[in-house]
């Protein structure tokens, strides 16, 4: 979150990736959805989700990130193992 970077991080164009509002960038935000080591799009485990909610997340799940790159895997990595997910 930019709430948790540095100066310098805050300036660096990768450290945002523009998604859609319903989907990647709302679900990814509130860690219904994480991007591994490989750029993959994979589901947090949230324990109580509606089944429409079930539906996208699936969906998404296992599509490519297209914003994961050698600059943005250290973001990406951070938020995967620092931000508590959704329960």
């Amino acid at each position: 979150p930019r709430s948790k970077c540095t100066e310098s991080e805050r300036v660096d164009p990768a450290v945002v990736m523009p998604m859609c509002k319903i989907g990647c960038d709302a679900l990814y935000e509130i860690n219904y959805l994480t991007v591994d080591d490989l750029g993959t799009i994979k589901r947090t485990e949230c324990s109580s989700v509606a089944d429409d909610l079930t539906v996208v997340l699936n969906g998404l799940e296992g599509n490519v990130c297209p914003y994961f790159n050698d600059t943005t895997k250290d973001y990406f990595s951070y938020k995967r193992l620092n931000i508590k997910q959704k329960s």
